[in-house]
């Protein structure tokens, strides 16, 4: 099993967007704790995009508009064909607690579209104050969620709605371009 490299970056409007390509390809839940323009959206999807991620995740206030802002960058005007190695996953977790989210991040977002294995896992803030020390205690109590949920449900008579069911709800559209 390969190794997970677990980084934490905080970005926001206003605010210079870091070289994260020493990373790439790598995969990305966007924690989405300020406000934001729309156009600030649609330059930090692309910033990430062109950085190498190949599988977003959001979380937060209006994470469901994150896969398209994203998707948007993929394809940018929609003039050259795109390489499989370029597609990039998309989800959101607007009806899941951050640590499910990162559950998710963890057992389900480990390669690309491409098949490409994405060890890195980047923590992507969007925050004016910095919470690193936080997140990533989080990120390790998340390991376990399912496990935890599962003694859970034992003790009750369902286990919907639980990480149990976790499965992607919306993933990149490949079979929408010619």
């Amino acid at each position: 099993m390969i190794e997970e490299r677990l980084h934490y970056v905080r970005i926001a409007e206003n605010e210079a967007l870091p070289d994260l390509r020493d990373r790439a390809p790598f995969r990305a839940l966007v924690i989405l704790e300020a406000s934001y323009s729309d156009d600030w959206q649609a330059e930090a999807s692309k910033w990430l995009v062109d950085q190498g991620c190949r599988y977003m995740m959001a979380w937060g206030p209006r994470c469901t508009t994150w896969d398209d802002s994203v998707d948007l960058a993929v394809v940018g005007s929609g003039e050259h064909e795109i390489a499989e190695d370029d597609f990039v996953m998309t989800t959101w977790h607007d009806d899941e607690s951050l640590e499910s989210a990162m559950w998710y991040a963890q057992f389900n977002a480990l390669s690309s579209y491409a098949d490409v294995p994405l060890v890195d896992a980047v923590l992507l803030h969007v925050s004016p104050t910095e919470r690193e020390t936080d997140l990533r205690a989080l990120w390790e109590q998340a390991r376990d969620l399912a496990d935890r949920e599962a003694g859970q449900a034992s003790n009750s008579s369902t286990q919907a709605g639980t990480i149990l069911d976790a499965r992607p709800r919306r993933v990149w559209w490949k079979k929408m371009l010619p």
